[in-house]
């Protein structure tokens, strides 16, 4: 299909370390797992309630892993659209 484009953006924390993979050809990928969560009240019991999900996310685009591998760490507050 000429001209779609899919695009997902996940702001969260990073759950470990990236892991860096070098594929035969040379060409490397980043795996990073990342939680996202949400927060709510309760509606019948007031209570504050959280939920956490976890991401399992694979980097390919070249100069995207090589700012990976040098940046990212566990703990890190992945959101790509923050501005510094």
């Amino acid at each position: 299909m000429a001209g779609s484009f899919s695009q997902t953006i996940i702001l969260g924390n990073v759950g470990k370390d990236p892991e860096i993979s070098t594929l035969r050809s040379g060409a490397k990928v980043a795996s990073i797992s990342v939680a996202t969560s949400e927060s709510w009240k309760d509606a019948q019991t007031g209570e504050r309630k959280e939920r956490s999900e976890w991401h399992r996310v694979k980097i390919w685009h070249e100069p995207t892993v090589s700012v990976v591998e040098r940046f990212v760490r566990k703990g890190s507050n992945e959101n790509p659209s923050r501005r510094t």
